[in-house]
């Protein structure tokens, strides 16, 4: 909060700017158009050209008008809040950098970053610059919905946010006021009104529930009557839920005992045991194995991911077939169970990524202790190009309710968490084996297991435990594709191939499987092949933006390493603007990461690099994204690649600040490339060198090799780098089937050929 001298500038749910007492300024209190720009100008973080500060407040007006109106409102702002208060450099206008000014919107949206989520609920007064209508400025009107967008979106995260944490505390009556403003604010959002009727009805009483049926029947009605549109489905459950315990009461006078969702998260709510809906493959809670921790390989996390995304088959072998039992679900919700079975059978079946994350997130809203939806949560967004922070929560909060699943499930659970969380994959490992003992023929175990093995670098276990996986249960795709990789990696270049056959006949036409036919086709130089198997892939996602922008990365990949450079960027701007409209702007700051990572390794052009590096740091700040999915280290190498080792040591020296323990344990291996991308870019060839030979790991043991090869080069080394390069060039490798070896086998080709 600014200091008790400052004047204070509200511009949530009304707009006035207070003085140094917190008394209304009477000079500016009824100038609505000079507090707008002051807001702008302290909103914006930037300086203004006066032409564009005329055009945005005066457009209508003549230019010399406009310009005699603008200086005028600049003194104006000036006598109130000090001579310095505003600076001009030339034909730019800016607030001073030490201006004695607090703003709501810059102390929310600090309050946002550091997951402050009283501070956020706090400060939002209201919409932005609610009831300001300045005539004639259409361009004001359009930034100032832009951001009023913008901060509901933040305000409506808290709100989530602190309403869970409410109603674990039983502090109901808060939450429900709080979930009335988020509904003020969004009011067809299913998850405001989700949180609304699960505070009112959470005491279980039949008053409660009365409330919260009222207060569904009012949603209704101004859905129907404002937005011609009924309430979500999710809602539904929940209302249905709501009035089967009336039903209950008026048909048995005695009380109803319920085990409510909002009870602390200790409690232990009932075991349902579950007669599964779908085919016994489907119905468990499947892990999803990640294919690595680091961001790139760019192919070995989207192996696990963007394929496993559609883990599903029509297999004829019925649900004895498969010898592996059907587990319980445990919620107390009905409403809960069966939008938890819709999510997995939207990810599992119909591959649709968006959706299951919508129908998990709903099954929490109403079950906060749901260990399994949570575990599913976090394993979809960890196969993801984005979403990192909320697997490494959703997995946490699974583990944390663990101790109320059955031993099996608890298993599985706790594996997931080390495997991905902590990075413990000895101890992951450790959890799956214990399943094994209660559960010998558990195929999740077994190709969890697998992926475990893959990560310590044992390939030929990893394989086998595959093999027995699909042995006992043959309906699980992904694990169909790790075992094409590892046969491949193993080098039975004919068993992989074989793989990719058997699973099309157990699932044809699945996206999966296009982008394993097309990677193993690209390792082969099969162009032709891989090319198509990447246009059937984007060409079935229809209107999935997420598997469209994975299509789209790949084939940029295919593209770049073949030499065709300006298709290959054209299709990895189409991915960005994809991930940009889904909202994964995360995922969309990499590709234009990876774009100037193409401009200088297959272009040789770091002007061009740092132009992208620019655009993209512009575009998309890293102070914009939670901590967790800042690509620091992504945009530290991009940095050091062209040329600017200075800036690249200042998000690295921010990178370790900001991580936690587990962030660096999980990104060691990255850390290291950072560091020596670092030192090569500054000629510091030992230190360079040092930092490479340890960027290589179990799962990628030809990873950092080579920049290594570059930096003996460099520093005249010529012998070591031509042995580096024939190492590289003959070490067996999972990367291989990545295709964001191109930026490195093509410049190897025409340095070393």
């Amino acid at each position: 909060m600014p200091a008790a001298s400052h004047h204070r500038l509200i511009t949530l749910g009304r707009l006035t700017l207070l003085d140094p007492v917190g008394n209304e300024d009477r000079e500016l209190g009824t100038r609505k158009r000079k507090l707008a720009l002051l807001t702008v100008l302290a909103v914006s973080g930037r300086s203004w050209t006066r032409d564009a500060l005329v055009d945005l407040f005066w457009g209508e007006q003549d230019e010399a008008r406009a310009r005699h109106s603008l200086s005028d409102t600049l003194s104006h702002l000036r006598r109130v809040l000090g001579p310095d208060a505003i600076s001009q450099r030339r034909t730019e206008v800016a607030l001073a950098e030490d201006i004695a000014l607090g703003v709501d919107v810059l102390e929310l949206q600090d309050a946002a970053r550091q997951q402050r989520w009283v501070d956020v609920v706090t400060l939002y007064g209201g919409p932005f610059l609610d009831g300001l209508h300045v005539g004639g400025s259409p361009r004001l009107e359009q930034w100032k919905d832009g951001e009023r967008r913008r901060l509901d979106a933040l305000f409506a995260t808290a709100a989530r946010a602190q309403c869970e944490v409410l109603l674990r505390a039983g502090e109901y009556d808060a939450c429900a006021e709080l979930a009335s403003r988020w509904l003020r604010v969004a009011p067809t959002s299913p998850h405001a009104a989700l949180f609304r009727l699960r505070a009112l009805a959470a005491p279980g009483t039949p008053e409660g529930d009365q409330q919260a049926l009222d207060e569904h029947a009012a949603i209704a009605r101004q859905l129907e009557s404002e937005y011609a549109a009924r309430p979500d489905r999710v809602v539904m459950a929940l209302v249905e839920e709501i009035s089967t315990r009336v039903r209950a009461r008026q048909v048995d006078p005695m009380p109803v005992v319920v085990s409510s969702a909002s009870a602390e998260a200790e409690a232990v709510p009932a075991v349902v045991a579950v007669a599964p809906t779908l085919p016994v493959a489907d119905a468990p809670v499947g892990i999803v194995a990640p294919r690595a921790s680091r961001r790139w390989p760019w192919f070995l996390v989207l192996g696990g991911a963007a394929a496993a995304a559609f883990a599903w088959t029509q297999s004829s072998r019925g649900p004895e077939a498969s010898n592996q039992a059907a587990p319980v679900i445990l919620t107390a919700s009905p409403a809960a169970r069966a939008l938890y079975e819709q999510g997995v059978m939207a990810y599992d079946r119909d591959g649709n990524r968006d959706e299951a994350i919508r129908l998990l997130d709903s099954a929490i809203a109403i079950d906060s202790t749901f260990a399994q939806a949570y575990r599913r949560l976090g394993q979809i967004y960890d196969n993801g190009v984005d979403g990192r922070s909320r697997s490494v929560e959703m997995l946490t909060l699974a583990a944390r309710h663990a101790a109320q699943l059955p031993e099996t499930e608890r298993l599985v659970t706790l594996g997931a968490y080390h495997r991905t969380v902590t990075g413990n994959f000895a101890r992951a490992a450790s959890s799956y084996r214990a399943l094994l003992e209660i559960a010998p023929n558990d195929a999740r175990a077994w190709s969890s297991l697998g992926t475990v093995y893959d990560h310590l670098g044992d390939r030929r276990r990893a394989v086998e435990a595959y093999e027995r996986s699909i042995a006992i249960n043959p309906r699980q795709a992904l694990t169909w594709m790790n075992l094409a990789d590892g046969r491949y990696t193993l080098g039975d270049s004919a068993g992989a191939w074989r793989t990719l056959d058997s699973m099309a006949l157990a699932f044809p036409g699945h996206p999966g499987l296009f982008m394993r036919t097309a990677s193993l086709a690209h390792a082969e130089d099969k162009r032709e092949l891989a090319e198509g198997q990447l246009r059937a892939l984007i060409t079935s996602a229809g209107d999935d933006g997420y598997q469209r922008a994975v299509g789209e990365m790949l084939l940029a990949k295919a593209w770049w390493s073949w030499g065709r450079l300006d298709e290959g960027d054209a299709a990895r701007m189409r991915g960005v603007r994809l991930e940009r409209a889904r909202g994964a702007r995360e995922a969309a700051l990499v590709g234009e990461l990876d774009l100037a990572m193409a401009a200088v390794w297959l272009r040789g052009d770091s002007t061009l690099a740092r132009k992208r590096i620019a655009d993209a740091l512009r575009t998309t700040p890293l102070a914009s994204l939670r901590v967790e999915d800042r690509p620091y280290l992504d945009a530290s190498i991009a940095l050091a690649s062209s040329g600017q080792p200075a800036p690249a040591s200042a998000l690295l020296d921010e990178y370790l600040l900001r991580s936690d323990s587990l962030t660096r344990r999980r990104d060691a291996t990255r850390e290291h490339h950072a560091r020596g991308m670092i030192a090569m870019a500054s000629h510091q060839w030992p230190i360079a060198i040092a930092e490479f030979r340890m960027v290589s790991d179990a799962l990628c043991p030809i990873c950092g090799m080579p920049e290594l090869a570059l930096v003996y080069e460099q520093a005249g080394l010529r012998d070591s780098a031509l042995a580096v390069v024939r190492r590289y060039r003959t070490t067996p490798s999972q990367r291989r089937l990545d295709m964001t070896a191109a930026f490195h086998s093509t410049g190897m080709r025409a340095r070393w050929p």
